[in-house]
């Protein structure tokens, strides 16, 4: 389990102080600061529930597949405790993020108790005139920092129903709690403020690259740079491309794979007409409309693989039109990590180019 390693850290260093004292040899005792891993949510529900369809429901929307990864991985990281093992392990209860899932008409599960406490009957007895059930959203709980989801109906199939109409909130929600962690960890180090001058001269757009990035190619004929930050484990890639805008025909799927190939041919290995290419065959491409600074955008995913050799990983690519400059702005993340998992650097890369300013 990813979260053996941090819990046995946390153990350490709580054990640590615990065992000091203050002048007085009292112990000291305060608030704890939640921890845990990026994508990593606890469950709590009773063990009957959890041995239900509302287990297979929770990680039918909660579990689902990442999208687009050459391997599945799931969007969230889910880990089942029941109340009881909550409630008796102080660990337990100063971990990052909690969804509680219970049945209201179970009223000898402790999880309905909780839920019951921490919700309270005003807003219990709305859910079960109105709709039959019903979320709510709690902080700091046991610990500064957390986030709980209460998902609670009047029977498991209204609790069922609960999940299914309201999960794409609910991971909303999720996602703008990451999205803070998110932001802490990949500007830990700082920002390159000269690349990301450069790239304003150069393009007319604000983004914030943390310090690691560094410039790979610009191709001044084409309107495009290349930015790339190599650790250990992976390679997290960024190209932007300046595009005369003619008109909306442009904004197509077409287009925007059409875009991506053309310049997949900046990337290569060392062996002789290599060069990277969707690859849409193994995997579909997504795309979506979506706005990016108040400006229509078109949103793709999937995997790309090097032709005439062996290599591939996942892309998120962006289409921006921006009508005050009569252009368009591509931009698009991608990932190389051989034998690596690649949600959480995806997730980076997505931040990163969602939250760019025109």
């Amino acid at each position: 389990m990813k979260i053996t390693k941090l819990l046995a850290l946390h153990l350490a260093l709580t054990a640590f102080i615990l065992a000091g004292c203050s002048g007085d040899g009292v112990p000291w005792q305060g608030t704890p600061t939640a921890f845990g891993d990026r994508n990593q949510v606890i469950v709590v529900s009773d063990k009957s529930l959890w041995e239900s369809p509302v287990a297979d429901t929770v990680d039918y929307y909660f579990a689902a597949p990442y999208l687009v990864l050459p391997q599945p991985e799931p969007i969230l990281d889910l880990m089942h405790f029941t109340t009881e093992e909550v409630s008796a392990d102080p660990i337990k209860k100063q971990l990052k993020a909690y969804i509680l899932v219970a049945d209201m008409n179970d009223e000898n599960s402790p999880t309905t108790r909780l839920v019951k406490s921490d919700i309270g009957p005003e807003k219990l007895r709305e859910a079960k005139e109105t709709t039959g059930y019903g979320t709510n959203v709690g902080r700091n709980k046991w610990a500064k920092g957390q986030l709980l989801i209460y998902i609670y109906g009047y029977g498991r199939d209204k609790l069922i129903e609960n999940i299914q109409n309201n999960a794409a909130s609910i991971l909303e929600r999720i996602q703008k709690e990451e999205d803070v962690r998110i932001d802490a960890t990949a500007y830990m180090g700082g920002e390159n403020e000269g690349l990301q001058n450069e790239i304003y001269n150069l393009f007319g757009i604000r983004i914030k690259l943390p310090s690691e990035y560094q410039k790979a190619i610009y191709d001044e004929d084409d309107q495009f740079i290349w930015v790339r930050k190599d650790t250990r484990d992976a390679n997290s890639n960024i190209f932007i491309q300046k595009i005369k805008y003619t008109d909306k025909a442009q904004l197509s799927r077409d287009t925007i794979k059409a875009i991506r190939n053309r310049l997949g041919h900046y990337a290569s290995t060392s062996i002789p007409n290599t060069y990277m290419k969707i690859n849409d065959v193994d995997l579909p491409m997504f795309v979506k409309p979506v706005e990016i600074d108040g400006n229509y955008a078109l949103e793709a995913r999937g995997i790309w693989d090097m032709e005439n050799d062996y290599a591939g990983g996942p892309f998120i690519s962006y289409l921006i039109h921006n009508p005050k400059k009569n252009e368009l702005i591509f931009i698009d993340g991608f990932v190389h990590a051989p034998g690596e998992e690649k949600r959480d650097h995806m997730q980076e890369l997505e931040y990163i180019i969602t939250h760019v300013k025109m």
